[in-house]
């Protein structure tokens, strides 16, 4: 018996050392799977009459920038954040549904992505975001008539930087509740995450409208996490798509009429303050 108990214990410590070695590795590697992108190939940047390439500085080097301004003074731009394994010239998606409605897009690129200086962490992708929004102030888009849009990992940047910034609306693709939860994906404990987006707590210190989209059998990022996100507030609109976590149709006629309903319900696809909108124009002209 007191072999037995001497055999189980050896066995179980051997268990406990090999999982606190998956954990530290896990800990060492973790950005390298949630930022794949990093080591993957851009594909080339979208081509689009009117619109801009440019750069981002930071304190890291510079960040590429794409840029197609709104069709009016008073339309909405968004200002949008990619998944972890996509690039700004993927998102011939969001440009087009934008675009077909007249409303600007700002596609920024993550630091380390596509030719980008930097590497990919949460406080490197904390500066693009909010160096973008200032981007579009100093070009006479304010924040009141800007909306954050994310699509997967994407949607922490971008429900962080339209709370920070009291954005006018928050679009998110494939949402999760927060990287801590993710880390059961890989059954390591939630403190061990270094790249920490708590999208509850940005969404609960959030005021504004909310349009969540979401397939029902996504199996890397369960569909309960957007019905939780969309619970927090009256505000809060989902819309449930049967799909898995990539394919989802949001690149069609239908997904982004519903987008700009959503925008005139809130009162987004208009400036809600002209007198701040015509100061931002005429400090833009005087430059």
């Amino acid at each position: 018996m007191v072999r037995m108990r001497t055999v189980v214990l050896i066995v179980l410590a051997l268990l406990f050392a090999l999982y606190g070695f998956y954990c530290y590795r896990l800990y060492q590697r973790q950005r390298d799977v949630l930022f794949p992108g990093q080591f993957m190939s851009a594909p080339a940047l979208l081509q689009r009459d009117g619109a801009r390439v440019t750069s981002l500085s930071t304190s890291f080097g510079n960040v590429p920038l794409w840029y197609l301004p709104a069709s009016s003074p008073t339309a909405p731009t968004v200002l949008f954040f990619h998944g972890n394994a996509e690039f700004i010239g993927n998102a011939s998606d969001v440009v087009d549904g934008a675009a077909a409605h007249g409303w600007g897009v700002l596609l920024v690129e993550y630091p380390g992505y596509g030719g980008a200086s930097g590497k990919p962490t949460e406080q490197s992708l904390d500066e693009v975001a909010t160096a973008a929004t200032g981007w579009l102030s100093g070009r006479a888009v304010h924040p009141n008539r800007t909306i954050a849009m994310g699509r997967s990992i994407g949607t922490g940047v971008a429900a962080r930087v339209a709370t920070r910034h009291a954005l006018a609306g928050l679009i998110l693709q494939s949402p999760y509740t927060s990287t801590m939860r993710m880390a059961r994906r890989f059954n390591a404990p939630g403190f061990l995450v270094r790249d920490r987006y708590d999208n509850e707590a940005a969404l609960r210190a959030y005021g504004g409208a909310v349009l969540i989209s979401h397939g029902t059998g996504d199996q890397l990022i369960s569909f309960d996490q957007a019905e939780s996100l969309a619970a927090i507030s009256p505000r809060h609109e989902l819309i449930a798509m049967n799909c898995g976590h990539n394919g989802c149709p949001v690149n069609t006629p239908d997904y982004w009429q519903r987008v700009a309903q959503w925008a005139q319900r809130h009162r987004i696809d208009a400036a809600r303050d002209s007198n701040q909108v015509h100061s931002a124009s005429s400090a833009t002209a005087r430059q």
